[in-house]
């Protein structure tokens, strides 16, 4: 509006350079580089809600301190990337399908994903490194809770399955379960 306060450059791509004085040193603190579209070069550190930043961005709230990274593309991810100096890294985030994962950018794989609707609990490692599937409160290495605890061995090279499961207070060993080569069960009842 006619009220607002303006920095403007009338100059094609020229940039908007905000410079003081550090101990007798000049400085550029902040850079409005208007040949990309207004994008912000902080020299140093950035703060949100704090005085005195530790890091080269410091966010510090009364609450919960949230950030907010939104797709505007149908098919766009957030995401926030992890990138040593000599390596592409990895990233975290939400891709387009709403899942969290952990994508390796080398492999250009997702390494771990965890569903939209996925239940609590659904993976967990106690302060004892105990690993619970099902359960906040994993009471052994790993502790698999829900209505028939099942795990499943795949041999991808022949698609050949076998399982442990729980059921009914038995262990139920059970190789080919797909029936490949014919099924075999072996149980072990209490």
């Amino acid at each position: 509006s006619s009220t607002d306060f303006v920095i403007k450059s009338t100059t094609s791509d020229k940039d908007i350079l905000f410079k003081g004085n550090d101990g007798g040193s000049a400085i550029t603190a902040l850079t409005l580089d208007m040949s990309d579209a207004g994008t912000a070069l902080f020299n140093n550190k950035v703060a949100i809600g704090e005085t005195s930043p530790d890091n080269q961005l410091h966010v510090t709230a009364g609450s919960n301190v949230i950030a907010k990274f939104e797709a505007s593309h149908t098919d766009g991810n957030a995401r926030i990337l992890f990138k040593p100096k000599d390596n592409n890294g990895w990233n975290i985030g939400a891709n387009d399908s709403g899942s969290f994962t952990i994508f390796d950018v080398v492999a250009s794989t997702n390494s771990f994903v965890v569903e939209t609707g996925a239940a609590a609990n659904t993976l967990v490692i106690d302060s004892n490194s105990r690993v619970g599937i099902g359960t906040d409160s994993p009471a052994t290495d790993l502790t698999i809770s829900s209505a028939t605890p099942t795990i499943t061995f795949t041999d991808t090279d022949n698609n050949y399955d076998a399982t442990i499961a729980g059921l009914s207070g038995s262990l139920v060993l059970t190789a080919d379960a797909n029936a490949e080569v014919g099924t075999e069960t072996i149980q072990f009842h209490t």
